[in-house]
Order: C-alpha cells, then sequence, then structure tokens
C-alpha cells in the first residue's frame, strides 16, 4: 500500500490474494444498500468488495450473512472461493460491469497508484475546479455537483480540484474580518464535506464513462473541508499551505446528555472521517491526531517511510506529532499564536510530505502538471467551472441581501382590516411573503443558513405559515 502503514490481519486464503493488510475497524459499516440481505446468494451478480484497507477484489458473492461473504471468481484461471469478514469491508459496490478481457477475480490492488506520465505521442487533457471562499456557503454541494458534470462531459484525463477556503470570521456587523486560529474548530462542518465526498469518489466511479485521475491541490482546507482531500490518494500541498482546524472532536457536546451519549456521538463522527481516509489510501493515524486531542503520536522514518506509535518518542529518531493536551502539555496561547500547538495536529507543506499525506509541493499549476508528469505535452480544458462558481458566489451574496428585505417586507404587514374578508386578504400576503422567503432559502441549497442573520430558517416559516393558515379558518368562521 502506498500509505496504509498499520498492520492488520490476513484476509482469506494467502494461497490466493498473498498478504492483504488490512486496517483496524474504524470505518462506516457495510454498505446496506444492495440487494443481497443475510443467507440469500445471488452468483449472477458482479460485485466489487472494497476492504477497509484500500484493496478491492472483483467477483461474486455466493453467501451473505451478517458476519461475512462468502466470494467466488477465479485468479490466474483458478477458481476459487474464500470467505470474508464484513468488519473488514468497508463497502460492497453490487451490479459492477466486468472489465474486458479480465477475469471475474481481479487481483487486489494498491487503492493509491502512481499516476503514471503521458504516453509519448499523447495529449492529456486537465480540468481544473477551484474551490474558494467560506465552505458551506461557496462551497457548497449544488455548484461543485454543476461544475463536475461540467467535467464529465468534456472526458478530462486529470481532475485537477484547488482547496483554498476562507478562514475567517465576520466582526462587528460585517465590517471586519479576523483570521482564525489553528487551534478553534469546526469539525462538525464534516457533515457538509460528507454530502460532497460521494462527487469525488462514488460518483466519478459510477457515472463517468471515462475515470480521470482526481488530484487535490491544498492551498488552504481548514475547518470542515480539511477532510475532502482524503477523498483521494493523490493530494498535493502549496507551500504556506495548512490542513487542519478539525480538533478537540473529543470535547464536542460539552455537558450535552450523558457521558454515554457524548461518546457514542463522538465515535460515530471518528469512524466516519476515518472512513473516507481509508478510502483514498491514507493512514487512520493522521486522522486521529488531526481530530482527537488526547492523541498521542509520534513517528519515525524507515526507508523514507512513517512508522507510526501511539505513545510518546522513546527511542532514537522518533519525533513527536501530538500529545495528549493534558496539565502542563497543553498548548499555550503563545504556542497557538506560533503555530506551534501539538495538542491537535494541523497540517504543512513540509510535514504533510514528510507523513506520506502530500505527494509533493508546488506553488503554481504548471509546477503540479511537470509533478504529474504531464508539462512537456497537455491541453488545458476550457470549462465552465470557474464560471458556475462564481456565479454561485454572486447569487449567494444576493440571497444574503434580499433576506432581510423579505422579512422586513413581511413584518409590516399588519392584521388590522375592519371585516374577515380583509384581514384574511392580509394573512395571505403573509403567507405570500414567507413563501418568498422560503423558496429562496431551498434555492440555495442549504448554504444559505438564515439563522444566521437572525432570521427563521425552512422549519420555522412552515409552522408560521400553518398558523397563520388555522387563523384564517377561525376568522372565517
Amino acid at each position: 500500500m502506498k500509505r496504509m502503514t498499520r498492520s492488520g490481519r490476513v484476509l482469506g486464503s494467502a494461497l490466493v490474494f498473498g498478504m492483504l493488510a488490512v486496517g483496524p475497524a474504524a470505518a462506516p459499516s457495510i454498505d446496506p444498500s444492495g440487494p443481497a440481505a443475510a443467507g440469500q446468494t445471488d452468483e449472477g451478480e458482479l460485485c466489487r468488495i472494497i476492504f477497509r484497507s484500500g484493496e478491492t477484489v472483483t467477483g461474486r458473492i455466493i453467501e451473505e450473512t451478517d458476519q461475512k461473504v462468502v466470494f467466488r471468481g477465479k485468479v490466474n484461471g483458478i477458481e476459487v472461493t474464500v470467505p470474508f469478514e464484513k468488519s473488514d469491508i468497508l463497502k460492497i459496490e453490487r451490479g459492477v460491469a466486468p472489465e474486458p478481457g479480465k477475469s471475474d477475480v481481479a487481483a487486489p490492488e494498491d487503492k493509491a497508484p502512481a499516476v503514471e506520465p503521458a504516453k509519448s505521442g499523447d495529449q492529456p487533457t486537465v480540468y481544473v475546479l477551484t474551490l474558494e471562499g467560506q465552505f458551506g456557503v461557496d462551497i457548497a454541494y449544488k455548484p461543485i455537483e454543476q461544475a463536475l458534470e461540467d467535467a464529465k462531459q468534456m472526458e478530462p484525463d486529470y481532475l485537477v480540484v484547488i482547496v483554498d477556503n476562507d478562514w475567517s470570521e465576520a466582526l462587528q456587523g460585517g465590517l471586519k474580518e479576523k483570521e482564525l486560529g489553528d487551534d478553534l474548530s469546526k469539525f462538525d462542518e464534516f457533515f457538509t464535506t460528507e454530502r460532497i465526498a460521494p462527487l469525488f469518489a462514488e460518483n466519478i466511479r459510477r457515472e463517468w464513462k471515462k475515470q480521470p485521475e482526481v488530484v487535490f491541490w491544498v492551498k488552504q482546507a481548514m475547518g470542515g473541508i480539511a477532510f475532502l482531500p482524503f477523498t483521494s490518494p493523490h493530494m498535493y500541498f502549496e507551500s504556506d499551505a495548512r490542513l487542519g482546524g478539525v480538533g478537540y472532536l473529543d470535547r464536542l457536546f460539552g455537558s450535552m446528555g450523558d457521558e454515554m451519549f457524548r461518546q457514542k456521538q463522538r465515535s460515530l463522527r471518528q469512524g466516519m472521517v476515518r472512513g473516507i481516509a481509508i478510502e483514498g489510501g491514507y493512514d487512520t493515524e493522521i486522522i486521529d491526531a488531526l481530530t482527537w486531542t488526547d492523541t498521542v503520536l509520534s513517528y519515525k522514518l524507515e526507508g523514507g517511510k512513517p512508522v507510526f506509535f501511539e505513545r510518546e518518542p522513546e527511542n532514537a529518531g522518533e519525533v513527536l506529532l501530538t500529545d495528549d493536551g493534558k496539565d502542563d502539555r497543553q498548548d499555550t496561547i503563545e504556542e497557538l499564536a506560533r503555530g506551534e500547538g501539538n495538542d491537535v495536529l494541523t497540517l504543512r507543506a513540509e510535514l504533510a510530505r514528510t507523513l506520506g499525506v502530500s505527494d509533493g509541493t508546488v506553488d503554481t499549476l504548471d509546477d503540479l502538471l511537470f509533478d504529474l508528469g504531464i508539462s512537456r505535452g497537455y491541453t488545458l480544458l476550457d470549462g465552465r467551472a470557474d464560471r458556475i462558481m462564481s456565479q454561485w458566489h454572486k447569487s449567494i451574496k444576493s440571497a444574503v441581501r434580499q433576506l432581510p428585505r423579505l422579512w422586513k417586507d413581511y413584518q409590516e404587514i399588519q392584521i388590522t382590516g375592519a371585516d374577515a374578508r380583509e384581514r384574511n386578504r392580509q394573512r395571505s400576503r403573509q403567507i405570500a411573503k414567507l413563501e418568498e422567503i422560503k423558496r429562496l432559502i431551498q434555492r440555495h441549497d442549504g448554504a444559505l443558513v438564515p439563522q444566521r442573520y437572525g432570521y427563521p430558517g425552512i422549519d420555522q416559516i412552515d409552522i408560521m405559515i400553518s398558523q397563520i393558515r388555522l387563523d384564517i379558518t377561525a376568522d372565517r368562521d
């Protein structure tokens, strides 16, 4: 494996697959969407099994229970039947199309193959998608979906995704902005990433006729967007890049509920982000250090590759990444101000390269393409991504301006008529204005959050509309 360094259990028959290292059970449970329920079989359906370690095999499932699947196929012309534990499986993709000229079972493949340089005489094509602005607002599901649909039609060889999010907060009426420090955590932005991530992984695998190499180029990935580059095995950093802002997961929920509830919610979130890293071929230790305060993690380079230890350094050459942040080990304000805190991990270019997270440090697109081995001849596709993202940004800004005006219009409608007919006409105007606000919010697909600006959300608006309709009915009586 390219990056998976933690040892694991041997899967199935060593005679068939060799030693397949499978990581610990940390990712989400097996995808339940397939048709095979426990105890059922379907030998006619070709499936792809994706293990938690990143390896995949393709063949047919002849038996399936809650605990295991029995897998059948051919390797080098020899038919084999192998049981696999479901605890070792990240996902089962059912009903996949067979690849021409290949046997039913594909030998386990590395999840993160090296990017191959273009062949002589080829003109590889490159599509660039830039994600910049506020995550969850400017960088949102809908425009990304539209941009990737445009890329899909152009069938690029490489899809380069530039991540450069705004890591600041507005102050005093939005007149000033304050840059947020490494220590601030916006872990729960992960749920925005969780929705967006399949667009770069599952959707491309399943829906794109031509499979591009997806390459993330990190300039700034702070907050929930930090997890997005882990969906691809190919990640680069700019010299001044940083990735983090998702720490203190173990302190999430504070005193909410009892301790069992809090631990369950934290473990659920940790498992979800580990699942993204595993599918991209990255070490889960990195994810733990990015998110969990009491993770004690050291590493040592052996043969140029990091070996991780979940403890303080004990031997020569071992380097401390994060401590447990307790007592005198808690980061001081001065350390945080200098970017030297180590209660949680923030990845910068040099460290990301050392730890095998980054494939390289590049400061221009030409440098990136050179490192990919295609600088001598490529076509930069003139896609619509920049226009789509720009139009979305303008639409969001316009919606933020419209929201207070629409709310003021609603509030100015007074129910003062002398008779029921006049009063209900005014109530109908209120409903129409609330529906207009609701459509504005819905049109921006979760990126416009009215509660941020002190206005009601869709659920509250629905309740208000229902109450007004009850008032109309009562006044008629």
